[in-house]
């Protein structure tokens, strides 16, 4: 203390001048001791931010968004002519289940019910009787058969009598005298006649002719020889003659035939389907106008909440459709040009095709509504039928949804993604594959509109339990993925390569390379090496 005191007495006794420079010296050296310190002295360990593995729940999801259609609508029909007593929708309506939309006179149409049960009975007649018509020619068919047979013979046995007859007269010719040969020349005319004929007939047996090609022939053989013959007057001849009983057998041989292949034919039910058709349409028709009928009656309820979309009907009137969509025609026509094998393909098909329910209402169920997306290679491996969705509208209300259905296979598609204008850019067409994917959204309302699109999260996967890393822990280098792991101890990193599964935008799912309450740093600096110190910084 001595010391300082008499230091101090001495720097006192120093010239103004010598005490100044002493100022002076002493500035510049402790600044030059704080800057070399500065530079020089080593620095401490860096700080950083840390986190404990811990266990947690991960979902991983897809972000997108898809336009919104409806699968599912109720249209409420009703027959031409019903009188409307009041409507209490409009369009765009919303609807709940159970709500009144209209009510009706339904002894407007009563007796329209009545017709429809008379066509009914027509039709479902009529394919009894073809039925039963089919059975009858399938056992007629072998007594056709046997007198056919049969009277093949008896033609055999005549055309030999026949011969037999015409050698006996070649040899009696020579016999005869000239007055005798003029005697008998009406006789042969007569018998020239029937050998044309019957050469005739032998011709049409022998193609199949049928009762009309016969009747075409006499025709024309008639107009030839100036007779009147036909297949009545000739089967009724007398049958004295071998020549009269062989026309008279071949005719009915060729009505035999005809018949026969008429009813196999039949037999063979080649308009049983289209008979049943008629009657299965007849009674659809029928049922669907009873249950119309009762509908009116009791007057149209909402069955689901929705939307309404279309109104074509208006109070205190009846009903006239814009567009008329009758078949145009009718029951016993169409029955009776059928028995009369006539073509009327185009006939059965616009009466199958045809009544098309005229709508008065229809409303779009909420309970179909649908948001459709595409998906591309990558999202389709992950997306499945059953996974939850979260659906937002456009004023950010929130509904739930399931994937209810994912496309096999990717179809091409029109679109304005990046992906298509970059491909259109550089010469490409413009166009995408993609899987079409559809999403049922639940209990939806009005700010749900179809046509317009709503942001979808669809989850992919969830897992529970799990060691979480945080997505700001981890770093890449060409060998993988990895985080720094503290050493509590020493206070010393590590570097440790680690594999993921699940993933969310915050976090992954630790596979392997650390473990539970392991030390890792958040946001790691990039000048880290194996084995440097760090400090921990304190929350």
């Amino acid at each position: 203390m001595k010391s300082v005191k008499r230091a101090i007495k001495k720097f006192k006794s120093f010239s103004p001048t010598k005490r100044k420079l002493i100022y002076a010296i002493s500035g510049i050296v402790i600044i030059a001791i704080v800057f070399f310190s500065v530079i020089f002295w080593p620095e401490g360990p860096p700080e950083v931010a840390v986190t404990t593995i811990e266990s947690g729940s991960i979902q991983s999801k897809i972000e997108t968004s898809g336009t919104v259609t409806t699968e599912n609508s109720s249209k409420y029909t009703l027959p031409e002519g019903t009188y409307v007593k009041e409507v209490k929708v409009k369009v765009g309506s919303m609807v709940k289940k159970g709500d009144l939309l209209a009510s009706f006179d339904a002894s407007s149409v009563w007796s329209l019910l009545s017709s429809k049960k008379a066509d009914y009975q027509k039709a479902a007649s009529a394919y009894n009787d073809y039925k039963a018509s089919v059975k009858n020619a399938k056992a007629s068919i072998p007594h056709l058969e046997s007198q056919i047979k049969e009277l093949s013979v008896k033609i055999a046995e005549t055309e030999r009598e026949i011969a037999q007859e015409s050698k006996q007269t070649s040899e009696n010719t020579e016999a005869e005298t000239e007055t005798e040969t003029e005697t008998t020349t009406s006789p042969s005319q007569s018998g020239s006649f029937f050998d044309e004929l019957n050469e005739l007939l032998t011709n049409l047996v022998n193609m199949g002719a049928t009762i009309k090609d016969l009747n075409d022939m006499f025709e024309n053989f008639n107009n030839i020889n100036n007779t009147s013959y036909d297949m009545s007057s000739l089967m009724a001849q007398s049958m004295d003659t071998p020549q009269n009983r062989l026309i008279s057998y071949k005719l009915q041989l060729i009505s035999l035939n005809t018949q026969l292949t008429a009813n196999k034919t039949t037999a063979k039910g080649t308009l049983d389907s289209v008979y049943k058709s008629i009657a299965d349409k007849a009674y659809d028709d029928m049922k669907a106008t009873e249950n119309e009928i009762k509908a009116l009656e009791e007057g149209w309820f909402a069955e689901y909440d929705g939307v309404v979309t279309a109104v074509n009907i208006a109070e205190n009137t009846a009903f006239i459709p814009e567009k008329r969509k009758s078949s145009g025609v009718d029951v016993g026509t169409l029955i009776s040009m059928l028995s009369q094998d006539g073509d009327i393909n185009s006939l059965v098909s616009a009466f199958l095709n045809g009544g098309n329910k005229n709508i008065g209402i229809e409303i779009k169920n909420y309970e179909g509504f649908i948001a459709t997306i595409s998906l591309d290679k990558y999202n389709l491996q992950e997306v499945k039928v059953g996974q939850k969705v979260r659906v937002e509208s456009v004023n950010d209300r929130e509904y739930e949804g399931e994937v209810v259905y994912v496309a096999a296979e990717a179809t091409e598609k029109t679109s304005l993604d990046i992906a298509s204008l970059a491909g259109s850019l550089t010469g490409g067409s413009g166009t995408a594959s993609g899987a079409v994917c559809k999403i049922k959204i639940y209990n939806p309302d009005e700010a749900v509109v179809v046509g317009f699109d709503v942001d979808l999260e669809i989850i992919t996967a969830v897992v529970e339990n799990v060691p979480i890393v945080p997505v700001e822990a981890v770093r890449y280098d060409n060998k993988g993925m990895f985080v720094w792991k503290i050493n509590e101890k020493k206070k010393t990193v590590s570097k440790a390569y680690v594999s993921f599964g699940v993933s969310e935008d915050t976090k992954y799912e630790l596979i392997s390379g650390v473990e539970l309450g392991d030390l890792i740093i958040n946001n790691p600096p990039l000048s880290l090496e194996d084995g440097d110190k760090v400090s921990v910084k304190k929350d």
